[in-house]
């Protein structure tokens, strides 16, 4: 194999010219105006990266993943990449855009099967921080009951010797709750689960993007 003649940059770059896709362009008679949308049908590996980056990045508000947003994180991630439409606009009038034109449906045509394969790969990528997100929460919640194990068990060495603790083996959760609280005089701390809100209407994408 390392006798056989190689085949150069140069021609690498002759045959990318001669066989990548090119772009489509559609085009949209207004009275007398005509719009042509470009379609690019391929972007490179980097972009690639940034795209599914971009999407992630705006389903999530800090910790808290936001399902609601993930419909307009796409078409923003497949429109600025992959057209020549303006995306630094409010959400509400983006997906106008998209709904009006049907434009998705003619992005993800001239793509071809590499849309699903990016959109696969931008779910997982959400998923995967899903796991993140949850995992660390575990890990705070597991920290928190070994701390609150170790309070119960010095407060146990406290008591006297003539406490009996088998009178409240018939204690609900409640009961053993407040009697944990009164000897070690720390109440228990509850936290807030952040409630996602709904959208807003005119909310801006750049808000959304991180």
């Amino acid at each position: 194999m390392s006798k056989d003649k190689k085949v150069s940059v140069n021609q690498m770059d002759k045959l990318i010219k001669a066989y990548l896709p090119q772009p489509y362009t559609r085009k949209y008679e207004v009275g007398e105006d005509m719009i042509e949308v470009v379609i690019n049908p391929t972007i490179g590996f980097l972009e690639r990266g940034t795209f599914e980056k971009d999407v992630v990045d705006m389903v999530f508000d800090g910790n808290t993943y936001c399902p609601y947003v993930q419909e307009i994180a796409f078409a923003y991630g497949f429109l600025t990449h992959f057209t020549n439409v303006k995306t630094d606009i409010k959400a509400d009038k983006l997906m106008e855009f998209c709904q009006s034109t049907n434009i998705l449906e003619d992005v993800y045509r001239t793509i071809g099967k590499d849309a699903e394969n990016i959109k696969n790969e931008t779910i997982a990528m959400i998923e995967f921080k899903k796991e993140l997100i949850l995992k660390a929460k575990s890990d705070e919640l597991y920290d928190s009951l070994i701390l609150l194990i170790g309070k119960i068990g010095n407060t146990i060495e406290k008591l006297p010797q003539s406490f009996d603790l088998s009178k409240f083996k018939d204690f609900d959760m409640s009961s053993i709750k407040g009697l944990i609280e009164n000897f070690t005089n720390t109440g228990t701390e509850t936290q807030n689960i952040k409630s996602e809100e709904p959208v807003k209407q005119n909310i801006e994408l750049k808000d959304l993007k991180k």
